[in-house]
């Protein structure tokens, strides 16, 4: 982030109460599954870039 490269946050949902409180406040991903996750990457980069 400091290098102004954009970072997608993702966390498993399982994992996701256990987040450390520095990152816990990033917009995050919670996926359950590889699917999952592929669909929400796939739909958040393209609502990013259109």
């Amino acid at each position: 982030m400091g290098m102004g490269i954009p970072v997608i946050w993702t966390v498993k949902d399982i994992d996701a109460e256990e987040s450390h409180f520095d990152v816990s406040q990033m917009n995050q991903i919670r996926w359950t599954s590889a699917k999952d996750l592929k669909e929400k990457l796939n739909d958040h980069i393209c609502a990013i870039i259109g």
